[in-house]
């Protein structure tokens, strides 16, 4: 039976860590949250970056202001206003303007349009691989829905293995016989003695 309680606290503590991986994974990949060092954490959802960065991996870009350099990867908003983190391939100034070539490591051809410097969100620094993919799919009704399935399965789990309790029977008896004795002496110190006069 020991056995059976580790199993179930193993779970345990495997579900409280999944649910805290979740959260602060939740709360690094927020809109809003910026992180500390100036950067921000963004979830790769396609894969016109692989093999450099995957689908589902979480890219830390730094929000810091550089020079843009040929062969930096950088995130910055397409006229369609989506995040898109893309590999510079060509730099040119026209009418006093830089202008920035893009092209996924993965994709065939360059992105249709050149973006400039008030576009740039930031710049490619760390990935934490497939860690996206878990946040991402927790926060689907089915992902939520685990999360509260999982501690009632592991409860209910617990409750069906541990064993019945029961009292010996020696041990009933000895209590049986405890509770007479005391009856008998309560019995003994209520009598009434009468005496004949």
């Amino acid at each position: 039976m020991k056995l059976v309680n580790y199993v179930i606290s193993a779970l345990w503590l495997i579900y409280f860590l999944i649910l805290a991986l979740f959260i602060a994974g939740s709360l690094l990949v927020n809109a809003e949250t910026t992180l500390p060092g100036h950067y921000k954490a963004l979830i790769t959802q396609s894969g016109s970056m692989e093999p450099t960065i995957m689908t589902g991996d979480i890219i830390l870009d730094s929000l810091a202001k550089r020079p843009v350099k040929q062969g930096m990867i950088i995130t910055f908003k397409d006229d369609k206003d989506r995040t898109i983190s893309h590999r510079v391939v060509k730099i040119a100034n026209k009418h006093n303007q830089t202008y920035y070539t893009t092209k996924g490591d993965h994709n065939n051809a360059a992105d249709p349009n050149e973006i400039t410097d008030k576009d740039i969100i930031g710049f490619y620094s760390y990935r934490l691989p497939y860690l996206g993919i878990f946040i991402v799919n927790l926060r689907k009704p089915a992902g939520l829905f685990l999360m509260i399935l999982i501690p009632t399965a592991l409860t209910l789990l617990g409750d069906l293995l541990q064993p019945p309790v029961s009292r010996p029977q020696a041990t009933i008896q000895a209590v049986l016989d405890s509770k007479a004795k005391k009856t008998a002496v309560e019995a003994k110190e209520t009598e009434v003695i009468i005496e004949n006069l």
